[in-house]
């Protein structure tokens, strides 16, 4: 199910969606940026958990403030996303699980693992964003990407016109987004997944401050250090990837000490986040059986 709210004692609500098996193993999913509570992903990965032997799974994709159904907190940090699960858990009775971080989500699921080891078990990153304030890891994106990222703290106002064409008119955007594809990529995209992109969109930009936030969060200082998380933690990310350079992924699997890292090669950005699917699926689920 997609629509769910939580109303906090601030008075915000937190939007999110609760998938598949309310019995099977909970999975905390952090999409990306800008994103929401309905991905195609999801859809993807409750099917392969049906179709496949995986032991079954209830995922629980939590929209950060500013998206989706989730209240805008206007310079909410990333510890303020980690207050809003432990809220959220507490809410669903949930003691133990395992995250996927996608993209610009992947910052938010590392720090709930460095502040919950006691409750974290597995962490997936896909194509996942590292800490910008390292230098390295900023200039590997291009002039025009830094420009963007820079643009939420002096002149947000182009992420708000962003948002609102997007707002405005979806179907054109996922087109526009579409067409940029290459065209083996565009192969396997069918009507229905296109139909939940729209969704996407739709839901992503409510506001501007979902993405306003990210950004400046991204540019931040980690308040947490992820040489101290202790779950066990496996990274995805493809070479090609021109939105979140592989350097991201590079520096993450060297500072996190229980980490393991695969490398894809030649999917761009938006491919990468579906490519591994399978392997996200054993990680979570059969090895989590047979105790490794």
């Amino acid at each position: 199910m997609e629509n769910h709210v939580l109303s906090l004692s601030d008075g915000r609500t937190l939007g999110f969606g609760d998938y598949g098996r309310i019995d099977g193993l909970p999975v905390l999913l952090f999409h990306g940026t800008p994103s929401s509570r309905i991905h195609p992903f999801i859809k993807l990965l409750e099917e392969m958990a049906s179709d496949m032997p995986f032991p079954p799974i209830r995922i629980i994709a939590v929209e950060r403030p500013g998206y989706g159904l989730s209240t805008p907190k206007q310079g909410r940090t990333i510890d303020h996303v980690v207050s809003d699960v432990k809220l959220l858990l507490k809410y669903l009775k949930i003691d133990s699980f395992s995250m996927i971080g996608i993209s610009g989500g992947a910052p938010y699921a590392l720090a709930c693992a460095a502040d919950m080891p006691d409750k974290v078990q597995k962490v997936a990153v896909i194509s996942g964003m590292g800490p910008l304030a390292v230098k390295e890891l900023l200039l590997s994106h291009s002039k025009e990407d830094q420009i963007g990222f820079l643009s939420a703290y002096q002149s947000p106002d182009g992420l708000r016109k962003f948002t609102q064409y997007a707002q405005k008119n979806p179907e054109a955007f996922v087109k526009s987004q579409y067409d940029q594809l290459p065209a083996d990529e565009k192969k396997v995209i069918t009507k229905e997944i296109l139909s939940i992109y729209v969704k996407t969109v739709s839901e992503a930009t409510r506001s501007p401050w979902g993405m306003i936030d990210d950004y400046k969060n991204f540019l931040s200082p980690w308040s947490f250090d992820p040489a101290k998380i202790i779950s066990f933690v496996k990274l995805w990310h493809s070479d090609s990837d021109e939105s979140v350079p592989v350097a991201h992924a590079r520096h993450l699997h060297r500072i996190i000490p229980n980490s393991e890292y695969s490398e894809l090669r030649g999917f761009s950005h938006f491919s990468s986040i579906f490519a591994p699917l399978p392997e996200v699926l054993e990680f979570l689920t059969i090895r989590a059986i047979d105790g490794s």
